[in-house]
């Protein structure tokens, strides 16, 4: 291959055209380089941008999905064990009754209308015996909170007094006062001072109100002789209120 020489008009020192030739040669394959480089730079941040505003895919694959998914799970969490409490005090504890009738198996205990009425073991403050509400099983009661301190059960009493007097041998009444604001000793007191005939027993850390969710007294049951609560009032009774819960279960 001929070699031509050009001079340069300013007087730059001759170049050879192959050598020209090669380094814009070079220089093309620079720029392509670098040229590459940026589109592959541009490609790995659109890659990367990409990637971080994708959703993530599966169960947990954002915060929040995460947080609803342990919260449903937490709530059928609560729902079973309240289930398994429920089924748990049916049969033990203060609810327990003794002696069941087959006809009331399935009602569950409770101190409303028709359940049965939650067991109880309280001291009687005449005698010191242990009186047991299932013991009662074929008679029917009627079970009065009350307290000495209460006016208006003491306006209550003494129409308890008639209805005792006429039905005590059909019929079993049961006074429950409840500590801490009075004692065995006070009751007895008062009672020595009235003169009350019908059983009285003293619930001294409230265990049993609280088991029959007594707010108010005097609040009374009337319970059949199945132990099934037929009616209840809060409140104090005249002669004639009373007699017509009686009717409901003798």
């Amino acid at each position: 291959m001929s070699k031509v020489r050009i001079t340069h008009p300013d007087s730059r020192p001759e170049l050879n055209l192959d050598e020209e030739e090669e380094e814009e040669r070079i220089e093309t394959l620079e720029d392509a380089e670098i040229a590459g480089a940026n589109h592959r730079a541009e490609r790995g941040g659109l890659a990367r941008t990409y990637a971080y505003a994708t959703p993530q895919s599966g169960l947990l694959g954002s915060p929040g999905r995460a947080m609803a998914l342990f919260g449903s799970l937490g709530m059928l969490l609560v729902v079973f064990m309240v289930i398994i409490w429920l089924l748990s005090t049916r049969n033990t504890g203060a609810g327990t009754v003794s002696g069941g009738n087959p006809d009331t198996g399935n009602l569950p205990v409770a101190p409303v209308i028709e359940a049965l009425a939650p067991n109880f073991r309280l001291i009687d403050v005449r005698n010191n015996r242990t009186l047991q509400l299932s013991d009662l099983r074929g008679k029917p009661v009627f079970v009065n909170f009350w307290g000495t301190w209460c006016q208006p059960c003491r306006v209550e009493m003494p129409e308890m007094q008639k209805i005792y007097d006429q039905y005590k041998d059909q019929v079993e009444i049961v006074g429950i006062s409840m500590g801490p604001r009075d004692t065995p000793e006070s009751v007895r007191q008062f009672l020595n001072e009235n003169h009350y005939g019908w059983t009285f027993i003293h619930d001294p850390d409230y265990a049993v109100a609280t088991e029959y969710r007594i707010q108010a007294i005097p609040t009374s049951f009337f319970i059949d002789r199945n132990g099934v609560i037929k009616a209840m009032n809060i409140g104090p009774m005249d002669t004639a209120t009373i007699q017509g819960y009686l009717s409901k279960i003798r």
